[in-house]
């Protein structure tokens, strides 16, 4: 019986350094990977986690790397219209090197319009929804031969985390995010004293030994959105772990949450949704909208964990650029969001 080089490369591999030269012979018959091929970044997350502030950070600097990022939704992107170069359709074109498009319904078709400009990107950054599993659409993605699978990024949210997975309404949607993550993200580390956010970090490490970084406000290093940093970490040294493999299941996550979406008219006022938001919260996982204030200005708001947001889409010019000009609300929860929907609209009506 002949044996090929691929089934030399497994033996070899699984039985590392009984000979030094064993180390050539290994690099000798494995393929490399095409530097043609662009690398994938899939970054996942739960609800609320910070996923679109980092895309927005990325798209905000000078990183000196054409990136291709693919969002869920244009209307959650802050960018300053001054770094926008072009926006056509589903696609924005900024100054830095950058596009930017919306994930859509063919994520293959998507994928195929952005190789095809020129330059072409150098990576790809894909956003997945806050209750998806991102190694399935880093299996999807990769399925393209123009593109390889370089990193899976969860983000998670160390003031809520805990809470979340002691819900068993939730717990099997968050172990189904991290367990594939190659990197974890522990975001929001601000909101937290240090007594909690050691318990975090160490229920976290024990859990899902992949590398893990903290950072406020989503600010993490360019380096990190590469799978280069697994094998050269960056400042002190983190603690290193090979994530496990991802089991099959036949969990659906999209099946157990509750949506709603309200259009708010120009006399609801921030302060007002704020205060029904706060009124609701135990119900909502998360909301986002755009509501006017007191000014008259149209800003964003959003309830995310136990915090709500609300800031303005204007640049310098006064020009809009937060995506939408009218305001709405989505909301999302784990149970029928009707009694949060009737009191929208019973506000409205006074």
């Amino acid at each position: 019986m002949k044996f090929g080089a691929q089934f030399w490369a497994g033996v070899l591999f699984r039985f590392p350094r009984l000979y030094p030269e064993w180390d050539i012979a290994v690099s000798s018959i494995t393929p490399a990977i095409s530097p043609s091929l662009v690398p994938v970044t899939v970054i996942g997350g739960f609800l609320g986690t910070g996923k679109t502030t980092l895309l927005n950070e990325v798209l905000s600097s000078q990183t000196g790397i054409r990136y291709a990022v693919m969002v869920n939704d244009f209307g959650s992107l802050a960018v300053d219209d001054a770094l926008v170069k072009a926006h056509d359709g589903d696609t924005i074109s900024f100054a830095n090197g950058c596009v930017c498009c919306s994930l859509g319904d063919n994520l293959i078709k998507s994928i195929d319009a952005l190789l095809e400009r020129d330059p072409k990107p150098e990576q790809f950054l894909i956003e997945v929804s806050g209750v998806a599993n991102p190694k399935a659409i880093a299996d999807v993605a990769t399925l393209h031969p123009g593109l390889r699978r370089d990193l899976i990024i969860t983000l998670v949210d160390a003031e809520t985390v805990m809470e979340r997975a002691g819900d068993p309404r939730l717990a099997d949607t968050l172990s189904m995010q991290l367990v594939p993550a190659d990197l974890i993200v522990l975001n929001k580390c601000d909101l937290v004293g240090d007594t909690k956010l050691a318990r975090v970090c160490s229920y976290l490490s024990d859990l899902y030994p992949s590398q893990m970084v903290r950072t406020v406000h989503s600010r993490l290093p360019v380096e990190y959105l590469s799978a280069k940093v697994l094998t050269d970490p960056l400042e002190p040294k983190l603690d290193l772990g090979k994530s496990e493999p991802a089991t099959q299941s036949s969990h659906d996550p999209e099946s157990q949450f509750y949506r709603c979406t309200v259009n708010l008219p120009d006399n609801m006022m921030c302060d007002q949704l704020r205060a029904l938001l706060r009124e609701h919260q135990s119900s909502l996982l998360r909301a986002k909208g755009f509501v006017y204030d007191e000014q008259g200005t149209l800003v964003s708001i959003q309830l995310s964990g136990n915090q709500i947001e609300v800031q303005s889409h204007f640049d310098g010019a006064g020009e809009f650029s937060g995506g939408s000009s009218k305001p709405y609300l989505v909301a999302i929860g784990l149970v029928p969001l009707d009694a949060f929907k009737q009191a929208v609209l019973a506000n409205l009506c006074q």
